[in-house]
C-alpha cells in the first residue's frame, strides 16, 4: 500500500514539473511574439509618418472693405486701420476706410492685443496671436511705440492641410520682396518656435487666418495705397482669382516659412509662396529640409 502511494506522488510531481515547463515556454514564446508584433507596428507607424508629412496649401487670399463712420467693427474681419498718434485724414484715405483709435474706449480693442503689439515694435517680428478669438498673423515693423498704424484684417487667408495632421504651428520667418520701383531691399520678419498655436482637426480641413501689418507712418507698408485706388477696389475679392494687369500691391512676392508639428511632435518646415505672375497672384507650397 505504501509503495503505491509513493509511486502516485512521484507521477504527480513529474506532471507538475512538465506543466510548469510548458507554461513557461508558452509565456516566453507569447511574450516574444507580442514584442515582435509591437516592434512591427511601431516601424510601420514610423514609415507612414515619414511618408506623409504636413502639407498646407493656400486656397484663397480674400479682402473685405470697410467704410468710414459705418457700423463696421474691428472684430468683423473687414480691412480697417487701428492707430495711435497718427493723422486721421491720412490713414482713413480721405474718410473712405473705417479707423479706430487705440485711445478711444468706444473702439473696444482688446488691451492685451495692443500691449503685445507694443512689445514687438522695433524688432521686425512675425508671430501668431488671437484677436476676438480668431487666429491672426502679425507682421510688425513699426519703429515707434507712441505712433503706429495697424492695417487690421487686410487679408483673410484660407488654407487646407493635405498631409499629416498638424497639431501645432509657428512662424519661422517671412520675407517680403517689394516691387523694383519701390527701391526697397527685401524685408525679413523673424519668428519664434515658442510662439505656437494649436490646430484642431476642423482647422486642418479649413484654417482661416487673418493678417495684420504694423508700421509707423506707413513706411514700407504692404497695403499703402491712394484713396482713389481704395475707393475703386471691389467690396471684396480673392487675390488668387482676380486679374491684375498692373500689380496694385507694393510687393511682387511674399515667402512664409512655417514650423509645423504633427501628432508625434515631429517638426516639418513648410515654405508657402505668394507671388505675382504678371496677371494675378499664385501660390505654391514646398517642404523644406531643416
Amino acid at each position: 500500500m505504501n509503495f503505491e502511494i509513493i509511486d502516485f506522488n512521484y507521477i504527480s510531481l513529474i506532471l507538475s514539473i512538465l506543466t510548469l515547463i510548458f507554461v513557461g515556454k508558452t509565456y516566453f514564446v507569447t511574450r516574444k511574439t507580442y514584442d515582435a508584433e509591437f516592434e512591427q507596428i511601431r516601424t510601420n507607424l514610423e514609415q507612414i509618418n515619414k511618408q506623409k508629412l504636413p502639407y498646407l496649401k493656400l486656397l484663397s487670399v480674400d479682402t473685405y472693405k470697410s467704410k468710414y463712420n459705418s457700423s463696421d467693427s474691428v472684430y468683423d474681419g473687414k480691412y480697417c486701420r487701428i492707430f495711435k498718434g497718427e493723422s486721421i485724414t491720412k490713414i482713413s484715405l480721405n474718410e473712405s476706410m473705417a479707423i479706430f483709435d487705440v485711445e478711444d474706449p468706444d473702439s473696444k480693442i482688446e488691451n492685451g492685443f495692443i500691449d503685445e503689439i507694443k512689445s514687438h515694435i522695433g524688432k521686425n517680428d512675425a508671430y501668431f496671436t488671437y484677436f476676438g478669438a480668431k487666429p491672426y498673423l502679425i507682421l510688425n515693423h513699426a519703429s515707434n511705440r507712441d505712433r503706429f498704424i495697424i492695417d487690421h484684417s487686410n487679408v483673410v487667408l484660407t488654407l487646407h492641410n493635405y498631409g499629416a495632421t498638424i497639431n501645432a504651428m509657428s512662424v519661422k520667418k517671412i520675407v517680403i520682396y517689394y516691387k523694383p520701383e519701390m527701391n526697397i531691399e527685401p524685408t525679413t520678419f523673424h519668428g519664434n518656435d515658442k510662439n505656437k498655436i494649436s490646430l484642431s482637426p476642423n482647422e486642418n480641413e479649413e484654417f482661416v487666418l487673418f493678417l495684420d501689418e504694423v508700421t509707423t507712418d506707413l513706411n514700407n507698408s504692404l497695403c499703402q495705397m491712394s484713396a482713389s485706388t481704395y475707393i475703386n477696389t471691389p467690396e471684396s475679392f480673392n487675390l488668387l482669382r482676380t486679374h491684375m494687369v498692373t500689380n496694385r500691391l507694393n510687393y511682387n512676392k511674399l515667402e512664409v516659412t512655417l514650423s509645423c508639428w504633427d501628432i508625434f511632435d515631429i517638426k516639418t518646415l513648410l515654405l508657402i509662396t505668394f507671388e505675382y505672375n504678371g496677371d494675378f497672384f499664385i501660390s505654391s507650397t514646398t517642404i523644406l529640409k531643416e
